[in-house]
């Protein structure tokens, strides 16, 4: 997840925002103009709703949020407080915000 918010801000910093919401899809690429900012945006290892990265960007793309659901409940990273499409009982929310 880490990889991705990085190639999501050398992104912002070239095209000034964020990528759209629909062009966010595990397996495609981030690119602007021919430059290549993440070859190919990974999958969640299960990748089975609702465990996938989610990831939205609000118009006009000056921020985002990437979610991803942590099968362990009880990991230490995880989101104080649960957030959709995890559903905070076999799986629980971890969240990135745009800096």
């Amino acid at each position: 997840l880490r990889q991705i918010q990085s190639a999501l801000e050398m992104y912002r910093s070239d095209v000034g925002m964020y990528p759209d919401t629909v062009s966010f899809v595990c397996d495609n690429s981030i690119t602007s103009g021919g430059v290549i900012y993440m070859q190919r945006i990974p999958c969640d290892p299960i990748n089975v709703a609702p465990l996938t990265y989610r990831y939205s960007s609000a118009a006009p793309n000056l921020i985002y949020t990437l979610v991803a659901c942590l099968e362990n409940v009880n990991d230490q990273q995880k989101d104080s407080a649960n957030v959709a499409p995890c559903n905070g009982t076999s799986n629980w929310s971890y969240t990135l915000l745009s800096p």
